[in-house]
């Protein structure tokens, strides 16, 4: 086992070691891959079940040809760790685990499930109702409010980063 690098949530992997995985591969020790939710410039995330509990999660992983670039293994375990520097907040979402995959090399993070969709495929639809809209400002800026009072600036504020779902009240 190699040393762990101050600042990060998983140990650095070797060179060359990330590997892509697929529908039923297992990252982390349980964390079993079920099907795609999303994919981005810079991961795929999935859903999973906890093998341990059963319970069903997102699983981000760092796509894997960002492996080996030192700047995208920082970004992503500093990304990791932003949930725990703001807090609790209705308005972001959990981060339940992070760190590496020592069998294929791949780095994760492992999140609350979120049922709904993108802003972004929510506006293709349509314009947003004035209420709809305000609602969903208000519940931003509360985030941003939460995050910026904890030193984080979120750098790239788009619909296609802002989820949209239904809490137990509707």
């Amino acid at each position: 086992m190699t040393k762990r690098k101050p600042g990060t949530v998983y140990e650095q992997q070797s060179r060359g070691r990330t590997a892509s995985v697929s529908v039923g591969d297992i990252i982390g020790g349980h964390y079993v891959i079920e099907e795609v939710l999303d994919e981005g410039g810079m991961a795929v995330v999935f859903r999973a079940t906890n093998s341990a509990t059963q319970k069903s999660c997102a699983l981000k992983i760092l796509h894997a040809h960002f492996g080996d670039r030192e700047e995208f293994l920082h970004l992503f375990s500093k990304e990791a760790k932003v949930s725990s520097v703001i807090g609790e907040s209705a308005h972001i979402v959990n981060v339940f685990d992070a760190g590496l995959d020592e069998e294929l090399g791949i780095p994760f993070i492992v999140m609350e499930l979120l049922e709904g969709e993108t802003l972004e495929r929510v506006l293709e639809r349509g314009p947003l109702s004035p209420r709809l809209a305000r609602q969903l400002l208000v519940q931003l800026a509360d985030a941003l409010e939460q995050a910026h009072a904890a030193g984080v600036v979120h750098r790239d504020l788009k619909p296609s980063n802002l989820f949209v779902t239904t809490d137990k009240a509707g």
